[in-house]
């Protein structure tokens, strides 16, 4: 871990035995990602060895001296696509259970630090070679539930495949968000995501978040019938077993989608979209009780604000009278009219607390904002730059123009009451 840390964001916990420990353990990085860190001469430039590096800290530490060491590290590139990006196959064919437990751990690491490229060559080599993939479910998978049987935290041969695919997805995810389709590297990443999309909801059926990951994958793709089923099973689960942010995610999607006319129908019941929003609701009410409401507005911020828009514009109707669908609310039409895109209409600024990154939708206490809008918002520069490639390009002067407006209107409605 402190070697992927080291290796994706250059830096690590205030410890002077860092930079030795996180080389230490380079050789076992270097195996699965081609990557690695190593000690250098800082006059010279020339590539110590580890037991030269550990023997001149030594001596430097005796006599009270600076060690004249560097710390070098590997490029990561996301270069061609081939097997295992360089990195010998059989590292992946040869993988151990501890290994690939400290393997997920280490793309946790890796994701935390923002730099999805040597994740992605992680998640690749543990999923994208036929024969890996086969000793990891019939091999390592039982092993690892073997370990720990009797004990309190024991996991199932099935919930250890989830967190397998679960770990791998998020850096496919940003392989997709980033690169073009014609890329090697997009196609394979698609590909992958569709098996992940297609594997979880048969391995733990009656889990509800495992309906969460179909929904993320999809959200690239086309919303298919088994899509839709996937987020109504969600929604229901997280109802029955009292798990309030299944419940209430996929209860706002369900309505959001409703109101898109998927599944296909022509109309939708004021009632219905009603009683929909009210579970997703209460089970919103119960997470901020335990200050998670942040985290399900970060991931459905665009459902919940659409479908509130419906119940606003149809408040005083019936319950048995009907939406029109796929319905389009007055923000859509004012945005339709004046030029602007429907996705920045549904996307208005809000309370800080209400939204997170604007590139990968997380909760954080800090942000960077676009130097030209100034409108939006992001957790580091890997995510503005994914969603500078995403369309924000596009719409930047069209979100610096309108906050200008707004502020001009602001001034003269100020102007006015004085």
């Amino acid at each position: 871990m402190l070697c992927a840390q080291r290796l994706t964001s250059g830096f690590g916990p205030n410890d002077k035995d860092l930079p030795f420990r996180a080389a230490q353990a380079s050789p076992f990085v270097e195996r699965f990602l081609g990557a690695r860190l190593y000690y250098v001469d800082s006059a010279t430039g020339k590539e110590l060895t580890l037991a030269e590096a550990q023997t001149r800290l030594a001596q430097a530490a005796m006599a009270g001296q600076a060690a004249g060491l560097g710390l070098g590290q590997a490029e990561l590139e996301l270069g061609p696509m081939r097997s295992g990006w360089g990195v010998d196959p059989r590292a992946y064919g040869t993988i151990t259970a501890d290994e690939l437990v400290a393997a997920l751990v280490v793309i946790q690491c890796i994701q935390i630090m923002g730099d999805w490229v040597p994740g992605f060559k992680l998640a690749l080599g543990l999923m994208g070679e036929g024969s890996t993939r086969q000793r990891v479910t019939q091999v390592l998978l039982p092993a690892l539930a073997a370990m720990d049987e009797g004990e309190p935290h024991h996991m199932t041969r099935d919930q250890w495949e989830t967190v397998w695919p679960e770990a791998a997805a998020r850096d496919l995810r940003m392989v997709v968000r980033t690169q073009a389709p014609t890329e090697p590297a997009y196609a394979t990443a698609q590909q992958l995501l569709l098996e992940i999309a297609d594997r979880l909801p048969r391995v733990e059926p009656q889990r509800p978040m495992t309906y969460y990951w179909p929904h993320a994958i999809a959200d690239k793709f086309l919303i298919t019938d088994k899509m839709l089923s996937h987020i109504t099973t969600m929604a229901r689960l997280g109802e029955e077993q009292g798990h309030d942010y299944a419940s209430a995610f996929g209860h706002w999607l369900t309505a959001a989608l409703a109101l898109k006319g998927l599944p296909r129908r022509p109309a939708l019941p004021v009632g219905e979209l009603r009683a929909l929003a009210a579970k997703a609701e209460a089970a919103g009410r119960r997470l901020r009780r335990c200050h998670m409401e942040a985290v399900l507005k970060a991931a459905a911020r665009l459902h919940i604000g659409f479908v509130r828009a419906a119940l606003a514009d149809t408040a005083g109707q019936p319950d048995d009278e009907a939406i029109p669908l796929p319905y389009c609310s007055p923000e859509e039409l004012r945005a339709a009219a004046s030029g602007r895109s429907a996705e920045f209409a549904a996307r208005p600024v809000t309370a800080p607390d209400e939204r997170g990154c604007d590139g990968c939708g997380v909760v954080f206490v800090k942000y960077l904002r676009c130097g030209g809008c100034r409108q939006r918002r992001y957790c580091g520069r890997s995510c503005q730059a994914a969603d500078w490639k995403a369309g924000h390009k596009q719409q930047c002067k069209q979100l610096a123009a309108a906050a200008a407006a707004e502020k001009a209107g602001a001034g003269a409605e100020e102007d006015a009451d004085d």
